[in-house]
């Protein structure tokens, strides 16, 4: 974590921040709850991702790439994850 408080009392207050050390996404992140005043139903559970500037960074990052579409542990891309997906429960 870090942000001030404990994840618990971040999240009350709708923004969380944290440090991610994962192969497509790294560095510092902060989750905003951007729902919170709106008196939609639907609305109220938005959250919204963003990246911080960090040492991280990577300017060419395109969340369009090819590469980003594959599973990192199995190797699929997201439409055959969904694809077993539907026939497993269906």
């Amino acid at each position: 974590m870090t942000g001030d408080g404990s994840a618990s009392e971040q999240l009350m207050r709708g923004e969380l921040r944290f440090i991610l050390y994962g192969v497509k996404l790294r560095g510092e992140f902060v989750l905003i709850h951007s729902g919170a005043r709106s008196s939609s139903p639907s609305r109220a559970k938005q959250w919204l991702l963003i990246k911080r500037r960090d040492e991280h960074i990577d300017s060419s990052w395109d969340i369009e790439s090819v590469a980003l579409d594959r599973s990192v542990v199995s190797g699929r891309t997201l439409d055959e994850i969904a694809a077993q997906q539907l026939t497993a429960s269906g």
